[in-house]
């Protein structure tokens, strides 16, 4: 127990952590790191209380039942698989989006398996999607968008934001950002790390100006 941390009052045990959203215990991995990371994104940044949010939420998939890392309600009451609106899939970085059993397709099946579920984010922490579920000539599909609405905001809203819809940065999520924009410009550009580090810079120095 000399190993345990006291946070306000609540002892912590050693590989443990305490969910931002629920309190309860987690064990302190890879993967858990990414979802506290967006679990305090979704609160502080995209302002959706906390009990408008249920992690590891229960869905069923045929004769199986899945656990949704984050689901989100538009109400605290009713907070069943047919009321889900948001569903966001958190995994560790060296998963991939590409990975068969824990990347995007895992996200759609979970997505289609919601009846009322709109949109969906997939995060690893240097990688993000997010999709928006529609109907297409009476079949399901999946259109991959910007940014997943703040509370209250249209989607329309989400995809052309201004000035007023700056939000501040919370935990580590500007790194994640930082970090995808860096892999984007080497990868899209063809350069190496730290030539894509400085155009990045410039980037960051023009956004300031502006």
């Amino acid at each position: 127990m000399k190993n345990n941390i006291t946070v306000q009052n609540i002892i912590v045990p050693e590989g443990k952590i305490v969910d931002f959203i629920d309190g309860s215990f987690r064990n302190d991995t890879p993967e858990e790191y990414v979802r506290q990371q967006i679990e305090k994104s979704l609160v502080k940044e995209y302002v959706y209380p906390k009990n408008l949010c249920a992690v590891e939420h229960t869905i069923k998939i045929g004769s199986s039942r899945k656990r949704v890392d984050i689901a989100l309600f538009e109400n605290k009451e009713n907070q069943k698989q047919e009321n889900v609106k948001i569903i966001v899939e958190c995994k560790q970085e060296k998963i991939s989006p590409n990975n068969k059993k824990e990347g995007l397709e895992q996200l759609k099946t979970y997505m289609a398996s919601c009846i009322n579920c709109e949109f969906g984010l997939w995060t690893n922490g240097k990688d993000r999607f997010v999709y928006r579920k529609i109907a297409k000539a009476g079949k399901v599909a999946f259109d991959e968008i910007i940014d997943i609405p703040k509370l209250g905001q249209s989607l329309a809203e989400a995809e052309k934001p201004n000035i007023k819809d700056l939000r501040e940065a919370t935990g580590d999520n500007l790194k994640f950002t930082f970090r995808r924009c860096h892999d984007y410009i080497a990868g899209n550009q063809g350069l190496q790390k730290p030539e894509a580090f400085w155009e990045l810079l410039k980037l960051i120095f023009c956004k300031i100006f502006d």
